[in-house]
């Protein structure tokens, strides 16, 4: 089994084959509403990443953009953010950041908050660590176990997307340091019941997070 944790400070491009020729990739980026010091001039997307939209449409085979939270500063912010979104020309997946709005909001935006798909034969997961103050408990927890017990089965490649850092500990894993611990529990479970089920799919596991790099933008 490969777990492989990825920190994004702006933006990567990951491209899936078991071949040389490319089948298809796909595009993530973090904190895309940019730096929170500029916050007032934080309307619609990160201007900088907005200007690589037509470079990402036109890169070949590229077949998802996931949006890992902190997408607005706040949800009054998108209906400007989401005719940006829209100029993508394939689908976007959105994990929810603190700074995304209520549940209920953003649910009505891009549907349940945490979900799976396959593309192939590999697994996306995208998360909602907002649910218990950075923990994976309850019905997502259920989701999650049922996730990488059965599905993991059939999968190539493992591939999970939160916004908050879910595995940041300050004695276990203390650098990078997330933008934000805001509603951060003093103890989370992700080192003690879900890594166990990452390591226990004997797959290739890529964990991303999304909320690194503001204060560099």
């Amino acid at each position: 089994m490969k777990l492989i944790i990825s920190i994004l400070l702006s933006f990567a491009l990951m491209g899936c084959s078991s071949s040389k020729k490319l089948k298809y990739s796909f595009f993530i980026a973090g904190h895309t509403y940019g730096n929170p010091s500029e916050r007032a001039n934080n309307i619609g997307l990160y201007k900088p990443f907005k200007n690589k939209t037509e470079f990402i449409n036109n890169q070949e085979n590229m077949k998802y953009v996931f949006l890992l939270g902190d997408v607005v500063w706040g949800q009054n912010f998108w209906k400007r953010t989401q005719e940006d979104i829209s100029k993508f020309s394939m689908p976007v997946h959105v994990s929810r950041g603190n700074h995304d709005g209520k549940l209920e909001n953003f649910e009505k935006l891009f549907g349940k908050s945490y979900k799976k798909f396959f593309e192939g034969n590999d697994l996306f997961v995208i998360l909602d660590l907002n649910l218990d103050h950075w923990n994976i408990t309850g019905e997502q927890l259920t989701f999650l176990r049922n996730a990488l017990r059965i599905d993991a089965k059939k999968a190539r490649n493992i591939f999970i997307f939160s916004h908050q850092v879910l595995w940041y500990d300050k004695e276990k894993f203390p650098e990078p340091v997330p933008n934000s611990l805001y509603d951060r529990s003093k103890e989370t479970n992700y080192w003690s019941e879900i890594e166990p089920l990452l390591v226990a799919t004997n797959k290739p596991v890529y964990v991303f997070a999304g909320d690194v790099g503001a204060f560099s933008m």
